[in-house]
């Protein structure tokens, strides 16, 4: 847009000039005012203008569509040996921060790596289809080195966090469903009986212990196996971590979630195998289970263990289960009990009720003990409607009866008699 400028002044100049107009036609005198508003005008003019076609260009980029990129290059991981390699858009802008904690970053570096091994996935973000995602499942369970399911479905969560974030960034509009699992498989609740056969089965007090905490606590199988004594305390009606506990209690530190780090409460048979363990401690050792190797936890020897026990056959007639079942049986076992909401959310170190409708489970024992009690009081209401019926019918019995009138009885007036007996001359 042209605009008209005095002659021997520049745009700054005259910019600088009008935002003191009054001194402008003071010093050029009345014969420029006219000059000096026409310009004024047209620089208002100017303005607005440009910041309508700001207004307009930035409305039309919003609109745009933004062209999805790759999975691979979404997600890059960063390379330490670069300096300064943030990876990809995902990890820039979610990953570095959201993550501190160095296993979770493993964690999702290992999903990432593992979901960029499946050729269907070399696709752009909005281009992933469920039939590739299925597909992911099968491939993974192919590889020697993948004796779980649960390990594909980690990697499938991590890829659900992925599409997430490209969603609420504006990178694609929507991703296909991904079931991570049937609820029935992830986890199970272990009956009472295989619980006693497989501590019997355990090689060691130690693996006993371990697989006691777990399903006493609820505690995760690697933060059991890393436990320090500092994080211990025993003895009746100890106080620590703000509370009195009667049995003692523990402390979890697991830093997974905001949620997790938190006090749990040992039940007496927890407090007695735990002592028992304190009077054999190591002191320079302040692991509760030391290993062979001074400084770590024993979580590989346990899990190597625990695979012994079932290949060796050693429990004839149990189901198999996994460690991670021990924690479902604690929560499964905690809610019979009468726990409430709150006590079962503090207890799995969860903020949401999704989690605890995943890991708790209700045993037929509870299925059968909730039937009976509902057949009880059916036979109950039965009973009082019985009862209810016969009230109602003697009532509408004696209403329809003939109604009998009877004689008015007389009344006598012993005063007034005895006060005439009284009064009659006597002979």
């Amino acid at each position: 847009m042209a605009v008209f400028i005095p002659k021997g002044e520049t745009e700054y100049s005259c910019n600088f000039r009008l935002s003191n107009r009054k001194q402008v036609i003071r010093k050029c005198g009345t014969k420029r005012e006219a000059e000096a508003k026409r310009f004024e005008a047209l620089l208002r003019v100017r303005l607005e203008q440009e910041l309508k076609d700001a207004a307009d260009e930035a409305r039309r980029k919003a609109a745009e569509p933004k062209i999805a990129p790759f999975l691979r290059d979404f997600a890059r991981v960063p390379d330490p040996n670069i300096p300064g390699d943030q990876g990809g858009h995902f990890w820039e802008n979610y990953g570095n921060a959201a993550y501190e904690n160095p296993k979770t970053k493993r964690f999702y570096r290992c999903g990432v790596g593992n979901l960029l091994k499946f050729a269907p996935f070399d696709v752009r973000l909005n281009e992933i289809e469920a039939m590739a995602i299925s597909g992911y499942v099968g491939f993974r369970k192919k590889q020697p080195k993948v004796k779980k399911i649960g390990t594909v479905y980690h990697d499938l969560s991590v890829l659900k966090v992925i599409l997430n974030k490209a969603v609420e960034w504006g990178f694609i509009s929507h991703f296909p469903k991904i079931t991570i699992g049937e609820q029935d498989k992830i986890g199970m609740a272990i009956p009472m009986h295989d619980e006693d056969a497989y501590l019997a089965a355990s090689p060691d007090d130690d693996h006993r212990l371990w697989v006691l905490l777990q399903i006493e606590t609820a505690m995760m199988p690697c933060e059991a196996a890393a436990l320090r004594w500092t994080d211990v305390k025993l003895g009746p009606d100890v106080e620590a971590f703000g509370g009195l506990w009667e049995d003692g209690v523990v402390y979890d530190r697991c830093e997974k979630t905001q949620y997790r780090a938190r006090p749990l409460a040992m039940t007496p048979k927890l407090a007695v195998a735990m002592q028992a363990q304190f009077d054999r401690r190591d002191p320079a050792n302040p692991y509760v289970f030391p290993a062979a190797r001074s400084g770590v936890d024993r979580l590989s020897s346990f899990q190597t263990a625990h695979q012994r026990i079932w290949q060796r056959n050693l429990l004839p007639g149990v189901t198999r289960f996994r460690i991670y079942d021990l924690r479902h049986t604690a929560l499964t076992r905690a809610n019979e009990s009468g726990a409430g909401l709150m006590e079962l959310l503090e207890m799995g170190g969860w903020n949401s009720i999704e989690m605890a409708q995943r890991y708790i489970k209700v045993s037929a024992m509870k299925r059968a003990s909730t039937a009976k009690k509902m057949s009880e009081h059916t036979e109950k209401l039965r009973e009082a409607e019985q009862r209810r019926r016969v009230v109602n019918e003697s009532a509408q019995a004696v209403a329809a009866a003939p109604t009998v009138v009877k004689p008015a009885a007389t009344v006598v007036d012993f005063a007034a008699a005895r006060q005439k007996f009284t009064a009659q001359p006597s002979k």
